[in-house]
């Protein structure tokens, strides 16, 4: 268990609703790119990963790093049946950007923590993954984009501020100002609500997740520490503690949003705000789009009852293309080989 393994009682029901069968939809021939595992270290803690490099002779690539959503997920995203990160990587790689995604601490091939982990843990897993892209010599250094989805998105912006050679981030349905105790909230007032009236202030009627939940929350705050190596309390503390506006006023690089129109996990109106906060901060190379019907992972809302059953769990073509257009206009352009 790590990360927020128990995060909000909507990705379970998310998960409950809408895992239904294997994605393999918009899979791209790899032809046009070879994939390698990899292993890298964070202190004690050993990652493994897939690193897709474009079959392109005499250039060093640009790159993206994916960094991936709460709970315990592998490199390629498989929260249930979605494999959003393998499409992604595939989707750059077939054309001209390399991808490194690897399994989170404690899942597939990467080792299992002996001591609780935090916030800062989970960053430095991202940064120790930054440093070796950069490491490559097949990589241009200068010409790295993060892509964060959901809590992943946050920590692309945390990683952003630090280090000024972040060439550019995508947060994908992760753009939020909001710190997690109000999402959760939101997530599951909003999920109860679409099935029957309820009172906000009625917790006794929220899932025995979310209870849990709210409860470690509380404990956080009020400074119980860890024992075991599977709690989150102070996980929580650290992510209590972020200051999302403040961050965003930090971020200078081009910064994409893609959101879920239907999302119940991350609702839409917080990709609005982050946009208006990043501009009003004065970040001039902000975009953003909103996707309608698509849900936390880019699928259709599993509430969309015209759906046919075999696309229900397939993402969506356009958010692939709107992420590799993207970074051929904001890291590709016209810059040649170094």
């Amino acid at each position: 268990m790590h990360k927020t393994v128990l995060l909000i009682a909507g990705f379970l029901l998310l998960a409950a609703s809408s895992a239904r069968a294997q994605q393999t939809s918009g899979t791209v021939v790899a032809e046009s790119y070879s994939s390698e595992e990899v292993i890298f270290q964070n202190g004690d803690i050993s990652l493994a990963g897939t690193l897709t490099l474009p079959k392109v002779a005499g250039i060093r690539y640009p790159a993206a790093l994916l960094i991936s959503g709460p709970g315990p997920q592998d490199r390629d995203g498989n929260q249930g049946v979605f494999r959003l990160y393998q499409l992604i990587a595939e989707k750059l790689s077939a054309n001209g950007v390399a991808v490194l995604r690897h399994d989170d601490r404690g899942v597939g091939k990467s080792s299992m923590p002996k001591t609780p982990t935090n916030y800062r843990d989970i960053i430095n897993d991202s940064k120790s993954a930054l440093g070796y892209l950069r490491s490559r010599k097949e990589i241009d250094p200068d010409r790295i984009v993060l892509i964060g989805h959901s809590e992943g998105g946050t920590t692309a912006t945390i990683i952003a501020t630090e280090d000024s050679k972040i060439a550019a981030i995508a947060l994908l349905a992760g753009a939020v100002v909001a710190n997690f105790d109000q999402l959760l909230l939101e997530q599951t007032i909003y999920q109860l609500a679409l099935h029957r009236s309820i009172n906000p202030k009625d917790r006794e009627k929220f899932p025995q997740i979310a209870r849990l939940v709210l409860t470690l929350i509380e404990e956080a705050k009020a400074g119980k520490p860890d024992s075991a190596v599977t709690d989150l309390r102070e996980y929580m503390r650290q992510t209590l503690a972020l200051n999302q506006a403040e961050t965003f006023k930090r971020i200078r690089c081009p910064v994409l949003i893609l959101q879920g129109e239907r999302d119940a996990l991350v609702l839409a109106h917080h990709a609005v705000a982050a946009a208006r906060a990043l501009a009003d901060a004065g970040n001039k190379q902000v975009s953003l789009r909103i996707f309608p019907n698509l849900s936390h992972t880019f699928t259709p809302s599993p509430l969309d009852q015209s759906v046919a059953e075999e696309k229900k769990n397939q993402i969506s073509p356009e958010a692939l293309e709107t992420i590799q257009k993207w970074i051929a206009e904001v890291i590709i352009g016209d810059k040649g080989s170094r």
